[in-house]
Parts: C-alpha cells; sequence; structure tokens
C-alpha cells in the first residue's frame, strides 16, 4: 500500500454524532488514535473511542480500523450542541441549558464529569434556553443560547466570570474567541457581533452581517472561525453554504464573498499547524479542502528598494476566487456531515447523519 495515497475509513457506529473532537496524544508527532464524540439520539452520551487495527484488512477490505468505545458517559440535557478541547486531559461539553467538563483519564482509558455549570441559559420565565455553542480559549469557555446570553466560564475556578444579558433578541448560532479579550457572534438572522469582553457590557463594539446571493433573503450563520495567524480575519459559514470573509480592521463591508457549497455549511475548520488549509463540511454529505495561495505585493520605499509584502488570498474579494483552490474530500454521502476535525498532522476525522464516522489519512 502506498503511504502517500489518500485513505478513507469509513465506519458504521449506529448512532448520530453531534459533534467529533481528536483526542492527541502526547507524543504530537504521532497521528491520533482516540476521539471524542457527543451525541444526543436517545441520550446525551460522550464516547471515548479508539482507533483499532482491523485484523482482516487486506487489499479487498478498505477498512483498515475499526472504532471502538473505551468509555462512556451520559450527560443531563436535551440536546449536545458542543465539544471542543481545553487542555490535554479536559474538553468542554454544552448539552441542554448545561456545560460540563470531562475529564480523559488516559491511563484507564476512561473519562467522567469533572465539573457541571448548571442552567447557565434561561428564558424570563425560568424555563431552560439551549446553549447553541461554545467556544475555548485558554481555560475560559463561552457560551451562548437561545435566550441571548453570553457567559464566560472558567475551567480552572469552576466559576461563571461574565454574564451578558440580552446581547441578542434572537438565538444566537454561533460564537468564537477572536482573543482572550474579544468574542464574535452569529445569529440565526445572518447578523455578526463583537464584543469586548474588558469592558463588561452587553453592547456590541460592531456589528455586520453575512453576504448572500439574494439580498432579500436572511440566512443563519452556522459557523465562525478565524484566521490562526490572522485573528482579524474572520469566515462566517451560513445556511445558504456560501462563506463571507471580514477584515476586523475594517468591518464596514465583506472583505471576500465565496459562494460554495449548495447546502449549508456545518462546520468550518483551519488546519492547527498549516494555515493555508481549510476545511468546510455540508448539510448534503460534502467535505472540502480549500487551499490558498499567497498573494504578493511589491512596493517600493523612499529609496526606491523593493519592498515584498504578503496579501492573505481570503481579503481579495472576486480574485480570491483565483487564489483558492478547492478539493472535493468527501461527496455523495446523501446525509448531512454534521461535525469535522483535523490532527496536526495530515489525519481528518468526520461524522455523519448516516450514522458512520469517517476517518481521511493523507489528506494533503
Amino acid at each position: 500500500m502506498n503511504d502517500s495515497l489518500v485513505r478513507i475509513n469509513s465506519s458504521f457506529v449506529s448512532e448520530r454524532i453531534n459533534k467529533i473532537r481528536f483526542v492527541e496524544e502526547e507524543q504530537q508527532q504521532l497521528e491520533p488514535t482516540n476521539f471524542l464524540t457527543a451525541s444526543s439520539e436517545n441520550k446525551n452520551n460522550v464516547k471515548f473511542w479508539k482507533m483499532t487495527k482491523n485484523k482482516y484488512a487486506d487489499e479487498f477490505v478498505e477498512n483498515e480500523y475499526i472504532p471502538k468505545v473505551l468509555s462512556k458517559l451520559t450527560l443531563d440535557g436535551d440536546e449536545s450542541t458542543g465539544l471542543e478541547i481545553i487542555d490535554h486531559n479536559n474538553f468542554a461539553v454544552s448539552c441542554g441549558s448545561n456545560v460540563f467538563i470531562i475529564y480523559i483519564n488516559r491511563d484507564a482509558n476512561i473519562i467522567r464529569q469533572n465539573f457541571k455549570f448548571s442552567n447557565i441559559h434561561s428564558f424570563k420565565t425560568t424555563d431552560s434556553a439551549l446553549c447553541t455553542g461554545i467556544s475555548v480559549f485558554g481555560e475560559n469557555i463561552s457560551t451562548i443560547g437561545e435566550d441571548g446570553k453570553i457567559n464566560i466560564l472558567s475551567a480552572n475556578s469552576q466559576k461563571v466570570v461574565t454574564s451578558l444579558e440580552k446581547t441578542d433578541s434572537v438565538t444566537q448560532t454561533a460564537v468564537r474567541f477572536i482573543n482572550y479579550k474579544e468574542l464574535i457572534t452569529g445569529n440565526r438572522l445572518g447578523i455578526l457581533k463583537t464584543f469586548d469582553l474588558r469592558s463588561g457590557k452587553r453592547d456590541p463594539s460592531s456589528v455586520f452581517e453575512i453576504s448572500s446571493q439574494d439580498q432579500k433573503k436572511c440566512y443563519g450563520v452556522t459557523s465562525i472561525i478565524h484566521h490562526p495567524t490572522q485573528s482579524h480575519i474572520i469566515l462566517s459559514g451560513s445556511e445558504e453554504g456560501s462563506i463571507t470573509v471580514y477584515d476586523l480592521r475594517n468591518p464596514s463591508f465583506p472583505a471576500s464573498y465565496l459562494c460554495s457549497h449548495n447546502f449549508a455549511i456545518t462546520e468550518l475548520m483551519f488546519h492547527p499547524t498549516q494555515p493555508d488549509k481549510l476545511f468546510s463540511a455540508s448539510s448534503n454529505g460534502e467535505l472540502w479542502k480549500w487551499t490558498q495561495n499567497m498573494m504578493q505585493n511589491i512596493t517600493q520605499d523612499y529609496d526606491g528598494n523593493n519592498q515584498v509584502d504578503s496579501i492573505n488570498s481570503w481579503l481579495n474579494g472576486e480574485r480570491a476566487k483565483n487564489k483558492i483552490s478547492i478539493t472535493t474530500m468527501l461527496s455523495g454521502l446523501r446525509k448531512s456531515i454534521t461535525s469535522i476535525d483535523c490532527s496536526k498532522q495530515t489525519r481528518l476525522i468526520c461524522s455523519s447523519n448516516n450514522e458512520a464516522v469517517y476517518v481521511i489519512d493523507n489528506s494533503f
């Protein structure tokens, strides 16, 4: 077998998974073989998996790995909506109106609930509101919900650090830390808002909206990410299937608008160590890889010497389409890809509503 070829390993797991994340190895140069999933078909189950070698694999059997459940944890709540890594052994999981800190005991291969933030989202009627998304920066966890509230939680002190009430009048659908002091949210009407967490105010520092082909329609924000090395570059996926790019240094107008998938984008993710690679998943079962080519702008200083500045391709409007190549990694699943993750090397993993998990090796 040629190790340089892209290999796709698909496994039926008999449940619909909402979120999936790799558990990185202690030796960072190794590809991860463990991963966590959060599902909510019957109960909110968080499972710790290991990809074991398929002893029956040969040239006629495609599946090199078989996922095996090492540990399972059932959590309180109506629906699993978020799963993010805090550190090497701790993850944050949102279920219903609660957020849980999950600890992985690597020696015993088990997971356990370390702490629970209870009912951190609720309506005026005191009824629980769904926590619709989480984001992690260091020890801090940001949460958004149906109630338009933003919470900042501390995983270390296990306390609610900040609560900003009524930051939105409609359901918030996506959240992302830009840095330790700034946060960006998106809602179901396609509105993006940035917040300065140092001010403690619920009023956003800036407000703008995603683009669409039909300006008479509103499409909800489904995913928000920032560029790994240039955090002022924000990419937002939408229910339309498009990606809107903003430069937060000048958010008056979108820097780029890319018509991509024909169905809603479910998740966007940059590669953690190679920022020129972006992955997007959609509700019609497509997984794409975007590879950007840095543009160079040659200018002259006062002495007539040439200076070369690198221009990020995502900020080049219509020209961005010619500077970014797209490769289809998965297609034809006919069911939504619900979540994706990529290792620090070349391995991808994703979950689908067809109750399968896909592991892609040598993806670039």
